[in-house]
């Protein structure tokens, strides 16, 4: 199944550029040296990770893990080549309660594919 309502998905590229991809944040700090290492992302790759991220939800289903009185969340993982590098990125979203549209909470290098590098 598809994420619900993906064509409005909501990807905040703050949440990217200054949280997963930011190698000083207290915790983002451990995803952006993982995206620098496994597909050579970095803070002003913001814009082109988003792009890549929408992209997929076109094409790749979404495993509904849990609710609770905030919403509904979502996993989506998908495979992503970027300078000749190849991993699994995994993305996180919910459905608020009382809202319609997804929107991304999270996202992470999920699993490196060494073997399958271009």
């Amino acid at each position: 199944m598809k994420l619900p309502n993906y064509e409005n998905a909501e990807i905040a590229v703050e949440k990217l550029r200054d949280y997963c991809l930011n190698d000083e944040h207290p915790r983002g700090k451990h995803k952006a040296l993982v995206f620098k290492s496994a597909l050579n992302f970095e803070r002003e790759d913001s814009e082109i990770l988003k792009s890549i991220i929408y992209d997929a939800l076109n094409t790749n289903d979404a495993i509904e893990t849990f609710s609770d009185i905030y919403g509904i969340r979502y996993i989506v993982d998908f495979s992503c080549i970027n300078k000749d590098k190849q991993a699994i990125i995994r993305t996180i979203w919910i459905i608020k309660t009382n809202e319609n549209f997804p929107r991304l909470t999270t996202c992470y290098v999920k699993e490196v594919n060494y073997e399958q590098q271009i």
